[in-house]
Parts: structure tokens; C-alpha cells; sequence
């Protein structure tokens, strides 16, 4: 299977996740953010995984990482449509989400581990 352009992006961009790459036999994950704050993931990553890149699509979405709930509006890291980032395992497990509008939104997951 070939590399996806946004993963060799990804990964050219940064010495830290130079050796990233998805985990065999995985699938991606599109978790639904909905007006309920809850867990992006609501079970543990594969235990290779070290990291997960990730997109946002859909709608703006406010994101906790320390057991609070997030509220749209009012509490939390806010994340536009459109966001993409690359979280270590830990801080994937961490976080908590709820839309920040009307309309609901979703993550693309792709669990990765060093080579």
C-alpha cells in the first residue's frame, strides 16, 4: 500500500516523526463529535501505536486534555474545520471533544508507531 501524500508530508516535516508510519492492519477511525462532551477515542489505541495523526471534518470542535469536559463556547482548545495534527498516544487517550456549533463533526484517525 502506498504512503498517502499527507503522511509523507507529515512525516517529512518533522526530525521527531521522521520514522512514523501507520500501524499494519489497522483500520482509520472516524469518530463523531456531537453537543456530548466525550473521549475522541472511546478505547485504547493498538499497543504498537506510539502516535495519531489526525483531521478534523465537518464543523469547529472545542478539545480538553485534562478530564474536564469541554463546552462549546466557553472551555477548551478550539479546533477548526479542517485542523490536522500529530498526537503521541497519550495525549490521543487524553482527549475529550464536543462540537463548538450546530453542526456535528468528525475526526479521521490514523494510529502510527515508530520503524
Amino acid at each position: 500500500m502506498a504512503t498517502p501524500n499527507w503522511l509523507a508530508n507529515l512525516v517529512r516535516g518533522s526530525a521527531n516523526e521522521i520514522n512514523l508510519v501507520p500501524v499494519p492492519r489497522v483500520h482509520d477511525y472516524h469518530p463523531v463529535v456531537n453537543d456530548v462532551a466525550a473521549p475522541v477515542l472511546p478505547f485504547a489505541l493498538n499497543r504498537e501505536a506510539t502516535h495519531a495523526f489526525w483531521t478534523l471534518e465537518g464543523a469547529d470542535v472545542r478539545v480538553t486534555f485534562d478530564g474536564s469536559d469541554p463546552v462549546a463556547g466557553a472551555n477548551g482548545h478550539l479546533f477548526v474545520d479542517g485542523a490536522q495534527g500529530c498526537w503521541a498516544a497519550e495525549r490521543m487517550a487524553a482527549a475529550r471533544a464536543v462540537r463548538n456549533a450546530a453542526a456535528n463533526a468528525h475526526f479521521h484517525i490514523t494510529q502510527l508507531y515508530r520503524r
